[in-house]
Protein backbone atom coordinates (compact mmCIF):
# COMPACT_ATOMS: atom_id res chain seq x y z
CA UNK A 1 0.00 0.00 0.00
CA UNK A 2 2.82 2.26 0.74
CA UNK A 3 4.09 1.71 -2.72
CA UNK A 4 0.89 3.06 -4.08
CA UNK A 5 0.63 5.91 -2.35
CA UNK A 6 4.54 6.82 -3.29
CA UNK A 7 3.92 6.17 -6.97
CA UNK A 8 0.82 8.44 -6.52
CA UNK A 9 2.59 10.90 -4.79
CA UNK A 10 5.09 10.89 -7.57
CA UNK A 11 3.18 11.60 -10.54
CA UNK A 12 1.37 14.32 -8.83
CA UNK A 13 4.64 15.56 -8.42
CA UNK A 14 5.61 14.80 -12.22
CA UNK A 15 2.60 16.53 -13.41
CA UNK A 16 3.06 19.61 -11.46
CA UNK A 17 6.74 19.57 -12.18
CA UNK A 18 5.71 19.16 -15.78
CA UNK A 19 3.18 22.15 -15.41
CA UNK A 20 6.03 24.45 -14.47
CA UNK A 21 8.25 23.17 -17.19
CA UNK A 22 5.57 24.06 -19.78
CA UNK A 23 4.89 27.44 -17.82
CA UNK A 24 8.92 28.24 -18.18
CA UNK A 25 9.01 27.42 -21.51
CA UNK A 26 5.94 29.90 -22.13
CA UNK A 27 7.41 32.48 -20.36
CA UNK A 28 10.77 31.90 -22.41
CA UNK A 29 9.19 32.09 -25.63
CA UNK A 30 7.54 34.97 -24.75
CA UNK A 31 10.20 36.82 -23.84
CA UNK A 32 12.36 36.14 -27.10
CA UNK A 33 8.99 36.85 -29.12
CA UNK A 34 8.89 40.37 -27.22
CA UNK A 35 12.78 41.18 -27.48
CA UNK A 36 12.26 40.41 -31.39
CA UNK A 37 9.56 42.59 -31.96
CA UNK A 38 11.71 45.55 -30.23
CA UNK A 39 14.51 44.21 -32.13
CA UNK A 40 12.65 44.86 -35.59
CA UNK A 41 10.82 48.43 -34.18
CA UNK A 42 14.34 49.30 -33.50
CA UNK A 43 16.10 48.60 -37.02
CA UNK A 44 12.95 49.94 -38.33
CA UNK A 45 13.31 53.21 -36.65
CA UNK A 46 17.42 53.30 -37.63
CA UNK A 47 16.91 52.16 -40.99
CA UNK A 48 13.34 54.85 -41.84
CA UNK A 49 15.07 57.71 -39.95
CA UNK A 50 18.24 57.66 -40.24
CA UNK A 51 19.73 56.76 -43.37
CA UNK A 52 20.25 60.50 -44.12
CA UNK A 53 23.34 60.07 -42.61
CA UNK A 54 24.65 58.18 -45.18
CA UNK A 55 23.95 60.13 -47.19
CA UNK A 56 26.72 63.20 -48.58
CA UNK A 57 26.25 66.44 -49.71
CA UNK A 58 28.48 68.76 -51.45
CA UNK A 59 27.79 72.33 -51.68
CA UNK A 60 29.80 74.34 -54.23
CA UNK A 61 30.14 78.33 -53.00
CA UNK A 62 31.20 81.28 -55.70
CA UNK A 63 33.21 83.26 -53.24
CA UNK A 64 34.28 86.12 -54.07
CA UNK A 65 37.65 87.62 -52.23
CA UNK A 66 36.30 91.34 -52.87
CA UNK A 67 39.74 93.64 -51.00
CA UNK A 68 37.12 96.00 -49.53
CA UNK A 69 35.21 93.20 -47.62
CA UNK A 70 38.41 91.82 -46.54
CA UNK A 71 40.30 95.20 -45.96
CA UNK A 72 43.23 94.52 -47.73
CA UNK A 73 45.14 96.35 -50.34
CA UNK A 74 47.54 94.34 -52.87
CA UNK A 75 50.73 95.70 -50.60
CA UNK A 76 49.24 94.74 -47.50
CA UNK A 77 51.97 92.67 -44.56
CA UNK A 78 51.43 89.03 -43.90
CA UNK A 79 50.46 90.45 -40.38
CA UNK A 80 47.42 92.28 -42.13
CA UNK A 81 46.75 89.56 -44.71
CA UNK A 82 46.23 87.20 -41.59
CA UNK A 83 44.21 89.63 -39.80
CA UNK A 84 41.79 89.52 -43.06
CA UNK A 85 38.12 89.49 -42.46
CA UNK A 86 37.76 86.16 -44.35
CA UNK A 87 34.66 85.00 -42.26
CA UNK A 88 32.81 87.94 -43.98
CA UNK A 89 33.94 86.68 -47.21
CA UNK A 90 32.44 83.03 -46.82
CA UNK A 91 29.41 84.81 -44.59
CA UNK A 92 28.90 86.86 -47.77
CA UNK A 93 28.88 83.47 -49.98
CA UNK A 94 26.60 81.48 -47.49
CA UNK A 95 24.46 83.76 -47.68
CA UNK A 96 24.19 84.38 -51.58
CA UNK A 97 23.51 80.52 -52.17
CA UNK A 98 21.18 80.29 -48.78
CA UNK A 99 19.51 83.58 -48.71
CA UNK A 100 17.06 82.55 -46.00
CA UNK A 101 19.06 79.85 -44.18
CA UNK A 102 19.26 81.52 -40.96
CA UNK A 103 17.28 84.22 -40.48
CA UNK A 104 13.92 81.86 -39.58
CA UNK A 105 16.17 80.44 -37.12
CA UNK A 106 17.15 84.04 -35.38
CA UNK A 107 13.89 84.85 -35.86
CA UNK A 108 12.84 82.15 -33.37
CA UNK A 109 15.48 83.21 -31.11
CA UNK A 110 14.11 86.65 -31.05
CA UNK A 111 10.95 85.86 -30.65
CA UNK A 112 10.97 83.85 -28.02
CA UNK A 113 14.45 85.20 -26.40
CA UNK A 114 15.62 82.24 -26.38
CA UNK A 115 19.72 82.15 -25.06
CA UNK A 116 22.29 80.31 -27.48
CA UNK A 117 24.83 78.79 -25.62
CA UNK A 118 28.43 78.58 -27.60
CA UNK A 119 29.95 75.02 -26.62
CA UNK A 120 33.24 73.19 -28.19
CA UNK A 121 35.33 70.56 -27.74
CA UNK A 122 38.88 70.86 -27.10
CA UNK A 123 41.06 67.68 -27.52
CA UNK A 124 44.17 67.81 -24.63
CA UNK A 125 45.99 64.76 -25.33
CA UNK A 126 44.96 61.19 -26.34
CA UNK A 127 41.28 60.32 -26.19
CA UNK A 128 41.19 63.06 -23.38
CA UNK A 129 39.00 65.87 -24.04
CA UNK A 130 38.21 69.51 -22.59
CA UNK A 131 34.29 70.32 -23.03
CA UNK A 132 33.76 74.16 -23.20
CA UNK A 133 30.72 76.05 -22.12
CA UNK A 134 30.52 79.64 -22.79
CA UNK A 135 28.16 82.43 -21.74
CA UNK A 136 24.86 82.43 -22.86
CA UNK A 137 24.08 85.00 -25.65
CA UNK A 138 21.16 86.67 -25.08
CA UNK A 139 19.35 88.92 -28.21
CA UNK A 140 16.00 90.88 -28.38
CA UNK A 141 13.55 91.02 -30.68
CA UNK A 142 14.98 94.79 -31.13
CA UNK A 143 18.67 93.05 -32.60
CA UNK A 144 18.85 92.68 -36.62
CA UNK A 145 19.48 89.61 -38.01
CA UNK A 146 22.37 90.80 -39.72
CA UNK A 147 23.74 91.66 -36.31
CA UNK A 148 23.51 88.71 -34.66
CA UNK A 149 24.98 86.69 -37.38
CA UNK A 150 27.87 88.99 -37.14
CA UNK A 151 28.13 87.72 -33.51
CA UNK A 152 27.64 84.22 -33.60
CA UNK A 153 30.37 84.42 -36.24
CA UNK A 154 32.75 86.44 -34.34
CA UNK A 155 32.12 83.51 -31.61
CA UNK A 156 32.84 80.63 -33.93
CA UNK A 157 35.81 82.69 -35.19
CA UNK A 158 37.14 83.29 -31.61
CA UNK A 159 36.33 79.57 -31.14
CA UNK A 160 38.43 78.64 -34.26
CA UNK A 161 41.57 80.96 -33.75
CA UNK A 162 42.19 79.41 -30.19
CA UNK A 163 42.73 75.93 -31.43
CA UNK A 164 43.09 75.99 -35.44
CA UNK A 165 44.81 73.01 -35.34
CA UNK A 166 41.72 71.15 -34.21
CA UNK A 167 39.34 72.91 -36.39
CA UNK A 168 38.71 70.50 -39.65
CA UNK A 169 38.47 72.41 -43.05
CA UNK A 170 36.46 70.17 -45.56
CA UNK A 171 37.36 71.83 -49.13
CA UNK A 172 38.06 70.02 -52.94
Amino acid sequence: MNNSIAKEKIVSLRKKRSLEDMRFKYYGFTAMCLSLAVLVFLLYTIFSKGYTAFQKTIVLLEVDYNQEVLKLTPDSSDEEMEKGKFFRVKKQAIENFFPDLSKSDIKLVKKFNIPIVPVYIQRKEGIKFKIIVEKPLKFSEADKIEDITIKLNQVLEKMILKNPDQWIWTHD
